[in-house]
Order: C-alpha cells, then sequence, then structure tokens
C-alpha cells in the first residue's frame, strides 16, 4: 500500500500551538515529522485533547490539528469534553477512512482511540 492510501489520527493530550513552539512534546513534534518527511503523502489528523487551551483548529507544518481546549479540567467539564471529543471524532470518521489511530498515554486518549477504532 502507498502512503497517498495511509491516513492517520493522532489522539494526544497537548500539541504546540503554533510551528515555533520547540517545547511543548519535542519528541513528539520530531515523531510526526519523521512520519511526514518518510511519507509525504501520508495524511495526518491530530486531535488535541488539553492543550492548546484555546479550543479551534489550525495546522502546524501543514497538517490539521483539532484542539479541543480541555484545560486540564475535571468534574462535569471532564464529562463535557469526552462528548465532544466523541462528536469530533465521529465528524472525522464521516469525512474519511483512517488506516491507523495512535493514541499517546494511557488514558483518556487510549480510551477515545480504543472506541474510535
Amino acid at each position: 500500500m502507498n502512503a497517498e492510501a495511509l491516513s492517520i489520527l493522532i489522539l494526544t493530550p497537548g500539541f504546540p500551538n503554533k510551528e515555533n513552539d520547540s517545547s511543548c512534546l519535542p519528541w513528539m513534534q520530531q515523531v510526526i515529522r519523521g512520519l511526514y518527511r518518510q511519507y509525504p503523502g501520508l495524511q495526518i489528523t491530530i486531535v488535541a485533547f488539553q492543550y492548546p487551551y484555546q479550543a479551534g483548529e489550525y495546522h502546524w507544518e501543514g497538517i490539521p490539528v483539532i484542539a479541543t481546549g480541555g484545560k486540564n479540567k475535571g468534574g462535569f467539564a471532564k464529562r463535557w469534553l469526552r462528548i465532544r471529543i466523541g462528536r469530533i471524532l465521529e465528524q472525522l470518521h464521516r469525512q474519511k477512512k483512517f488506516t491507523a489511530v495512535l493514541s499517546f498515554w494511557y488514558g483518556e486518549c487510549a480510551l477515545a482511540g480504543e472506541r474510535f477504532a
């Protein structure tokens, strides 16, 4: 299968909010850059659960990022965030078929990834 046919969904608690943010999870940035360089046709979509704190969509080095703006809150806000993430994942599923789902860290990302897959 060629890289043009591959699409990866990455679920992570946090991700840089701009391209020049080298302090936010630098190892993850390098992994994603390496994947993108190795397989230029690879389609990557990133969903960041907690950070950046502002919800919205943006591009990081040409890769779409969906920030849910969770802000590491608990209680009702955390429950509402899980519902929002579920809706985002449903919408993404309707838009494209993902070849793989990568969930970083054990917890909410792993749970969402398992349910999505």
